[in-house]
């Protein structure tokens, strides 16, 4: 067994399971009572991370696009190099298809989602697409784009981007499964501005799929927000492809990852859009799911980095 992942030493994967185990008991029997007690939707900083908390994560994922085009485009033969920029464009025209998705709203409705009424959705698909983009440009510069290290960068990234098809899996079957309402939806539900929709409350473990699928509603269990920034822990993985790297970089990576996560979870709770034991069942899965791949990867990348004859040619 591995002592260390990419620098990291594992316990602390050991001791994210622990507390994400300890917090889903603790939740399973104070869920509403915690909800009851912090839930302010009014929160700004909650509405924040509500509108915006997903950006990171999003980048994220433009970050291991990248990572695979310049693994696919510093081969020699050209049909990968055209796969290369086939996946390039393709992925990311789907990235800027799920913000379209995301921020969608009847154009007579005076609904507000996510902060934006439907006269801000351009604006907001817009800004995020050319965001992601300068995101995807910066991570072009700042990659080893040795020839010899192509195979290496592609295999990171193939890595990372099957830990996002786990968790979006892995997710969406949960979230279904669960049918659990969440907190701003039930009735005369305190600190929630949907007082009136009369759900009632609802464990996690008493799945209700048979009720609703698919409504965003009943997909409170678990924590979809967490588990997309609980995998930015994945980035830890990143200062092995840089074209320069600097002392202590992966701890860097581990405290932005942790910090985002750490927040991410209180603000989900506190925007009334999960409980506790959502939250803690998302940091799990998205724990585990990095700890398999990291593992995977760590015991399997000495097969793609260069041989030291070929690095010291």
């Amino acid at each position: 067994m591995k002592k260390k992942l990419f620098g990291i030493p594992t316990f602390v994967f050991y001791i994210l399971l622990g507390v994400s185990i300890l917090a889903l008991i603790f939740g399973s029997i104070f869920d509403l009572q915690l909800s009851k007690a912090i839930v302010d939707m009014n929160d700004p900083i909650a509405n924040f991370y509500e509108t915006y908390g997903l950006w990171f994560a999003h980048a994220e994922i433009e970050v291991i696009i990248v990572m695979i085009f310049v693994g696919l485009y510093k081969r020699e033969k050209l049909a990968y190099r055209f796969m290369g920029y086939f996946i390039l464009i393709a992925a990311n025209a789907v990235l800027i298809y799920i913000f379209h998705k995301f921020f969608w709203l009847n154009p007579n409705s005076k609904e507000i989602l996510f902060g934006f009424r439907y006269s801000n959705r351009i604006l907001v698909i817009i800004l995020s697409a050319l965001s992601l983009i300068a995101v995807g440009v910066l991570t072009f510069f700042v990659l080893n784009k040795d020839a010899k290290m192509a195979n290496y960068v592609l295999f990171i990234g193939v890595m990372l981007a099957t830990a996002m098809g786990l968790r979006f899996g892995i997710g969406y079957i949960l979230k279904d499964l669960g049918g659990r309402p969440r907190y701003r939806f039930l009735y005369g539900a305190s600190g929630a501005q949907y007082d009136g929709l009369f759900y009632n409350y609802l464990n996690w473990w008493e799945f209700a799929f048979w009720k609703n699928p698919h409504i965003d509603y009943f997909r409170s269990w678990p924590s979809g927000h967490t588990m997309n920034s609980g995998l930015t822990l994945l980035l830890i993985a990143l200062p092995s492809v840089l074209k320069k790297r600097f002392k202590g970089d992966v701890y860097v990576f581990l405290g932005v990852g942790l910090f985002y996560t750490v927040t991410m979870m209180f603000y989900r709770i506190r925007v009334g859009a999960h409980y506790l034991s959502d939250v803690a069942m998302g940091l799990f899965i998205a724990t585990a799911i990095t700890y398999l791949i990291l593992y995977l990867s760590e015991i399997n990348k000495e097969r793609f980095l260069p041989k030291e004859e070929e690095t010291a040619e």
